[in-house]
């Protein structure tokens, strides 16, 4: 049928009979990130804890296929706190409810970790975790304290500091034999010049190392992740800031409130 138009059509309007419209544009899904780290300790996988029945957490077990386990130390007698709420292990200001994970670090002279916790409003979460090699009375911490988190070693001059988000934070930590980095969120890291161990280290989260209580250094904190990457500085070169596996879970974490 023809139809017939009294008025003038702007350019484009007319099509030709052998028009041929142009293929639909072809949309690539994004590759999947994957684990957000090779040992990956999530709160959000129920079957990994265990619980007492008073639901403390007594052990605490890395996704698949690692076998890395979080247990209670010594000083911790009636397990880790948990809230059902967020979905984190709780820790709670001068309580010992500290975890450790033996030979976490199979050399201090390489490795990478990282932990996504969320500190209490207008207060200190203070010690978030320690590292130490067997039969050493030293170690190393992170902390977070009158608005920074800071890594030190006991004893020791190194250290480094970095404005605490105060909120909830996916905070890096590597070492490469002789600089010791640290990064929070999006940020580039910094780093200082530090040798760790040359020994596999025990992870200890939320106190530090395992032979002494130290109440007075223990604060309030939620956390929910715990990333390890064995014998990767991940936080080396020009582009020093957290893989986008571990940025990604973050992000997740920051839309669902924890």
């Amino acid at each position: 049928m023809v139809i017939f138009y009294p008025g003038m059509l702007p350019a484009g309007v007319l099509i030709d009979a052998d028009f041929t419209p142009p293929p639909a544009p072809v949309v690539i899904a994004p590759k999947p990130l994957g684990p957000p780290a090779p040992i990956w300790f999530s709160t959000r996988d129920a079957d990994s804890l265990e619980f007492t029945s008073a639901s403390r957490v007594t052990g605490w077990a890395a996704c698949a296929p690692s076998t890395a386990r979080a247990r209670p130390v010594g000083f911790n007698k009636d397990g880790t706190g948990w809230d059902a709420a967020s979905q984190s292990l709780d820790f709670v200001e001068k309580t010992h409810g500290g975890l450790c994970v033996a030979d976490a670090i199979s050399d201090g002279r390489c490795f990478s970790l990282g932990l996504i916790y969320t500190p209490p409003p207008k207060r200190d979460a203070q010690t978030l975790l320690s590292l130490q090699a067997r039969e050493d009375e030293s170690y190393a911490f992170l902390s977070a304290e009158s608005g920074f988190i800071r890594f030190g070693l006991k004893g020791g001059e190194a250290s480094l500091h970095l404005p605490d988000p105060q909120r909830l934070t996916l905070l890096l930590l590597s070492s490469d034999g002789q600089r010791v980095r640290m990064s929070a969120n999006r940020d580039l890291a910094i780093s200082v010049a530090c040798a760790l161990p040359a020994a596999p280290l025990d992870l200890f989260l939320g106190c530090r190392g395992g032979s002494r209580s130290l109440l007075g250094k223990l604060g309030s904190f939620q956390a929910s992740d715990l990333l390890i990457w064995p014998d990767q500085d991940v936080l080396a070169g020009e582009v020093a800031r957290a893989p986008e596996a571990a940025l990604s879970l973050w992000q997740e974490r920051l839309r669902n409130g924890n």
